[in-house]
Parts: structure tokens; C-alpha cells; sequence
């Protein structure tokens, strides 16, 4: 049966184990995305796209242990098919300003894209227009039917109205366990993974410092 000391060192062994065989598959992943970004598009593509697709399927089972164990895990999302982003002849009027005008661009599968520009270029706002939470003055957004967008406020907005709330209430309500993706793990044990340690769970909302914001 061993001692206690060789049961933890024993689960100290199938940890490595399994954090070397997700570096191993995220590594193969990301190998085979980084030849996506940069290949032409063609027969060849769409085959290694479902190379891509396997491979991050394998990357996928094997971070099961990293849920509740100090680490942060967002589930990832439905496979994608051929259309992910498209706006076509985008524009935004503000008042008398033009903000955005004639804009079209695509927006690949397996891609990672980047908007920059000056403050009051219209960066959120062009990121608002394309998950629907901000009205285009012409133009079209389509989303493919797979997409499922998500996007945070940067200004965390949406927290002033729990002032009053514990941060454990604020992100998990009265649940006291979490779906993410195809699992259920134990609200408390995701939350302290954002460095939120007991006590801290039952801190008020008002009474969290900038950073703290930043995380609840």
C-alpha cells in the first residue's frame, strides 16, 4: 500500500506526466497553426485544417487535470466551419462624426487578429459592432452559424451593479458548481483560480482594489 510520502510522490509523478503530454500536444497545435496563418489557401489547407482540428482535439483531453488545480481553463468552443467574421462595406456615424467608413474585411478560421490604433479611433466600438451590442449605420456583419462570440468590458462595468455583491456571488450567483464546456467543476475551486483564496471569495465587490476588478 506505500506511505503517505509515496502516494505524493506518486501524484507528483502523474502530474508531470500529464502536463508533459499537454505541452507536448498544445506544442503540435500551435506548430500546425502557425503553418496555417501562413500558407495559401487551397486543397492543402483545408486538409491541414483538419490535421489542426485533431490535434487540438488531442490538446483538449489532456488539460483535464488542470481544472481546480491552480490554473485557469476556458473550455474551448465548437469547431468552426468556413465562415467565421465577415463585414462588408462597414460604417459608423457618431453625431456628425464618421468613425468607421467603408470598412470590409474577412476574418479566417484559426486565426488570431489584432486591432490597433489611436484612443477614439473606434476600436471597442468596431469590436461592439461585431458582436451585435452596437448598431452599424451601414454595412453588414455576418457571423458564421458555429461562432459563439464572447468579449469582456474593458471598464468591467457590468461589476458596479454588484457592489453589493461577494465576488463569489458576483461571478457564480448561488451555484455552487460551474459548467465549462463538458465538465462541471466546483465553483469555489474556479474561482480561487483567479487568486481569489477563501476569505477573499466573500469580499465585497466595492471594496476591491483595480486589480482585483480585473480578475473578478
Amino acid at each position: 500500500e506505500g506511505s503517505y510520502a509515496e502516494w505524493l510522490a506518486a501524484k507528483a509523478m502523474r502530474r508531470a506526466e500529464s502536463k508533459r503530454a499537454a505541452d507536448a500536444a498544445s506544442k503540435a497545435a500551435d506548430k500546425e497553426l502557425e503553418w496555417l496563418r501562413t500558407a495559401k489557401a487551397g486543397s492543402k489547407t483545408k486538409a491541414r485544417l483538419k490535421s489542426y482540428d485533431a490535434l487540438v482535439d488531442a490538446a483538449r483531453q489532456t488539460d483535464d487535470a488542470s481544472v481546480g488545480a491552480g490554473a485557469i481553463w476556458i473550455p474551448p468552443g465548437p469547431r468552426l466551419g468556413e465562415e467565421v467574421i465577415v463585414a462588408e462595406n462597414l460604417r459608423k456615424e457618431i453625431g456628425d462624426r464618421v468613425l468607421i467608413d467603408d470598412l470590409s474585411f474577412e476574418v479566417p478560421r484559426a486565426s488570431v487578429v489584432g486591432i490597433v490604433g489611436a484612443n477614439g479611433a473606434g476600436k471597442s466600438t468596431l469590436i461592439k459592432m461585431l458582436t451585435g451590442q452596437e448598431p452599424v449605420t451601414a454595412g453588414e456583419v455576418k457571423v458564421g452559424g458555429t461562432v459563439k462570440l464572447a468579449s469582456v468590458d474593458q471598464a468591467r462595468e457590468d461589476l458596479d451593479a454588484k457592489g453589493g455583491q461577494s465576488v463569489f456571488e458576483a461571478i457564480c450567483g448561488e451555484r455552487e458548481t460551474l459548467d465549462l464546456g463538458e465538465r462541471e467543476v466546483n465553483a469555489r475551486a474556479y474561482v480561487s483560480a483567479f487568486g481569489f483564496r477563501s476569505r477573499e471569495q466573500s469580499k465585497k465587490i466595492k471594496d476591491l482594489s483595480g486589480g482585483e476588478r480585473n480578475r473578478a
